[in-house]
């Protein structure tokens, strides 16, 4: 079964699974149980880029509930800032090869 939007008067929008054939009549509100009308929402497109969308995604529930990783986990500033526990920078990667993408025999 298809899963349709209503509006309660008394308590706002639900969405519930009906039949297609009683699409369009009253359901009851499933908190109050007054008669609701259906309502047609837009639905979800992926208009935006993944990239994008996760985005967007991300800043609505930062909107509620916020944090950041700047500090998640690490003991002292120096550690979080560094890379290591001493307070010391970690040694220089190495150079890759020249062709990264060839196995050597």
């Amino acid at each position: 079964m298809p899963m349709y939007a209503y509006s309660c008067p008394a308590c706002g929008d639900f969405e519930a699974l009906v039949p297609s054939s009683d699409r369009n009549d009253d359901q009851p509100c499933k908190t109050c149980g007054t008669a609701s009308p259906r309502i047609i929402k837009a639905p979800r497109l992926s208009a935006l880029s993944p990239t994008h969308r996760r985005a967007h995604e991300t800043n609505e529930r930062s909107q509620h509930s916020p944090s950041h990783s700047c500090c998640s986990g690490h003991q002292n500033s120096t550690a979080a800032r560094t890379g290591s526990e001493n307070g010391k920078s970690a040694p220089p990667r190495q150079p890759q090869a020249k062709r990264p993408w060839m196995l050597g025999h």
